[in-house]
């Protein structure tokens, strides 16, 4: 689920008091991104490293939570803008090629579930070996000629846009002062902030 904007109310009953601690709750878990601010490298540092460890010990799935950032950046021209999420597409592939994806939050909740495609109730050691075996990842591109996104596994999928079939893909992370491909001349912004999941 992504959580991008939080307004609680200030009315009594239940109902008021659940929405007050949600939105405490939320602001808790955006403490953690913006105490990164506008550095993009070191919130890409610290997701690398929680997906390391994710992907090598599976075994903490149950306690592993990572959120995602989604970052928005604008060309500086003509304010063409590009949203990026962070943590992409993760997924596992079962054998006949249907990839099936999860996210933050209840990923561990939902790998379980993808691994009974596997397996019966599998144990903690099966699920390790299907996420080893199994797992991929999905970053979003853009399209320079179509301005088409395309989610893609750059170690398994070919680099072409699913729209119209051009090689010519741009990632949409890390936009910072390049060149925008909607109208070729301004340079994107450092990117901002927006939300996380």
């Amino acid at each position: 689920m992504r959580l991008v904007t939080s307004s609680p109310t200030n009315q009594g009953g239940r109902r008021s008091r659940v929405r007050r601690a949600r939105a405490f709750a939320f602001r808790q878990r955006a403490n953690i991104a913006q105490a990164f601010g506008h550095d993009a490298q070191a919130w890409a540092k610290y997701q690398c490293q929680c997906g390391t460890r994710h992907l090598q010990s599976s075994t903490h799935i149950n306690n592993l939570k990572i959120m995602a950032k989604r970052t928005t950046y604008k060309c500086l021209n003509c304010s063409f803008k590009i949203d990026n999420w962070s943590d992409g597409n993760p997924y596992i592939a079962t054998p006949d090629g249907k990839r099936h994806y999860w996210h933050h939050p209840g990923e561990g909740y939902q790998i379980q579930k993808i691994c009974e495609l596997f397996v019966e109730n599998p144990s903690q050691e099966q699920i390790d070996s299907i996420f080893q075996k199994y797992a991929g990842y999905e970053s979003q591109y853009i399209c320079k000629e179509c301005l088409g996104f395309s989610m893609l596994d750059e170690s398994k999928d070919t680099l072409k846009c699913k729209a119209c079939s051009s090689p010519d893909l741009m990632l949409t992370k890390d936009l910072d002062g390049k060149e925008c491909p909607s109208c070729r001349k301004g340079k994107f912004d450092e990117g901002t902030f927006t939300g996380i999941s």
